[in-house]
């Protein structure tokens, strides 16, 4: 198979990827980066034994790195590995998500649900709107540990494989009525799932929003966390917004607002890895081949003994 795209990902550790680095670990294809300062070359998880790309979360959609990958007309089949962080045991379960790959304007999401598994969205791409409970599926596989994604697109369905490692049996399919064009953007923008709240709003999470906003400095009004959404509140949720760099900055704490919020309190999230990168249009991929080489077989000795 002659494959579009092949790139291992893979760099000097503690390094910054660029497009001169991606064009390095190249045997085929072009890849790109955009908001490369919160991406490294890390040797923490490898795929025999290469580096990986670390990508740490921004506190927007323009500070979290992008891997930015051309897609071919028509269909096409993408492989890469994901190491996809147990958020359970950080504390954050089946609330973090994440935006994980980008077609324009669509995106997949994947997290992980209570009981481990790892799961993902298909939807409108759009970092400010909260997900849509009615377009995910899930697979058994469990974070923290190499899962090899394998996507198929042909214009009118989408389908979404995924594998532990370099398995080739027990996968796990999900499958969308919708069809994917590229190019594909790989990035690893996160956020907690919260209700979003609006001006009028009233209750504990109003209050919780409010000590959040009082805590990073903000004032909210004369009668402080009250728990009433008020004219307080809203316009210190905007100037939140517009020194981040937060667009609209509307005023509404959105899953983008809180996600600014959650870095700039300290929150720290785990980050993704990715690696080993490929794209073909003549079908899947398949796992990165073992590029330890075989020995050959040596030839047998015979020993011929003199007659008596």
């Amino acid at each position: 198979m002659t494959l579009l795209v092949d790139n291992t990902l893979a760099g000097q550790p503690g390094t910054r990827p660029s497009n001169q680095t991606l064009a390095d670990s190249a045997a085929s294809g072009t890849v790109t980066i955009t908001a490369p300062s919160r991406a490294t070359y890390d040797d923490a998880r490898t795929i025999y034994g290469r580096p990986s790309i670390r990508v740490d979360s921004g506190r927007h959609r323009g500070d979290t790195p992008q891997l930015l990958i051309p897609l071919p007309k028509g269909e096409w089949w993408v492989r890469w590995y994901l190491w996809h962080p147990p958020t359970q045991e950080a504390g954050h379960g089946a609330s973090e998500v994440r935006w994980h790959a980008a077609f324009g304007k669509t995106g997949l999401l994947t997290y992980q649900t209570a009981p481990g598994n790892f799961y993902a969205r298909l939807q409108k791409y759009d970092i400010a709107a909260d997900a849509d409970p009615a377009t995910h599926t899930g697979a058994r596989h469990p974070p923290g540990a190499w899962l090899r994604l394998e996507l198929h697109s042909d214009g009118s369905r989408t389908e979404l494989r995924v594998f532990e490692g370099h398995a080739t049996t027990d996968v796990h399919t999900m499958t969308w009525g919708q069809g994917l064009s590229g190019p594909m953007g790989l990035t690893g923008y996160r956020y907690l799932r919260r209700r979003t709240l609006y001006w009028g709003d009233q209750g504990t999470e109003v209050r919780d929003l409010q000590r959040e906003l009082q805590d990073l400095g903000y004032d909210i009004g004369p009668a402080g966390a009250d728990g009433d959404f008020g004219n307080g509140t809203y316009f210190a949720v905007k100037k939140f917004q517009a020194k981040y760099g937060i667009s609209p900055d509307d005023g509404i704490p959105g899953p983008e607002t809180r996600a600014a919020m959650d870095y700039q309190l300290g929150r720290r999230f785990p980050p993704l890895w990715v690696s080993h990168l490929a794209v073909s249009d003549e079908g899947w991929v398949g796992p990165v081949p073992d590029p330890t080489p075989v020995p050959e077989p040596r030839p047998a000795r015979f020993t011929v003994g003199l007659p008596l």
